[in-house]
């Protein structure tokens, strides 16, 4: 090579490295170009998606919450029904009306309350009705008794008047004896 030609060789070299070292920018920057076209597309999906997730989410709890809602009313429903029949029975008691029985749908205390209601209320029912029959029995024993007195009382007085012409004789024969 001779030091002209190094020189073409340098500036032809420098030339090409310019164009090439051009040419890798100009793809840079179509791939920066690209990436932030990419980045802006993810970033309007993330959006969309988060928008779309906060609905869901949204969605969820309020679901959520009508069911805890519906859950809530449903209980205090069967213990208002629970507590209203309760009521009722004891309401009967009250009123001495020992008829009166409370309908056990629950298994919990509210149930067992009402079980054992039931329990006292068929017992005092039974004291009751012994009571009852023990009052008859003494009633009929009574109207025997009334019925023995009248048949005792009619025998004294048929004995009273025959006592009394008993003596009426006996006063009759006293003043004929005297006379004599």
């Amino acid at each position: 090579l001779n030091q002209g030609d190094s020189a073409a060789v340098r500036h032809e070299m420098a030339t090409e490295s310019k164009a090439a070292f051009s040419e890798v920018l100009a793809v840079l920057d179509q791939m920066e170009q690209v990436n932030k076209g990419l980045a802006a597309r993810r970033y309007a999906e993330s959006e969309h998606d988060y928008g779309r997730m906060v609905w869901l989410l949204g969605g969820l709890i309020a679901l959520g919450l009508l069911t805890v809602g519906g859950m809530a009313g449903a209980l205090m429903r069967g213990i208002g029904v629970a507590t209203g029949e309760l009521a009722r029975a004891f309401t009967g008691l009250a009123a001495l009306d020992l008829r009166v029985r409370g309908e056990v749908r629950r298994e919990d205390e509210i149930g067992q309350a009402l079980k054992q209601y039931n329990g006292v209320a068929g017992a005092l029912s039974a004291v009751v009705k012994g009571a009852q029959e023990t009052a008859q029995m003494v009633s009929a024993a009574a109207s025997q008794l009334s019925a023995g007195m009248e048949n005792i009382s009619s025998v004294t007085a048929q004995q009273e008047a025959a006592l009394s012409e008993i003596a009426a004789s006996l006063e009759q024969t006293s003043a004929s004896a005297n006379e004599v």
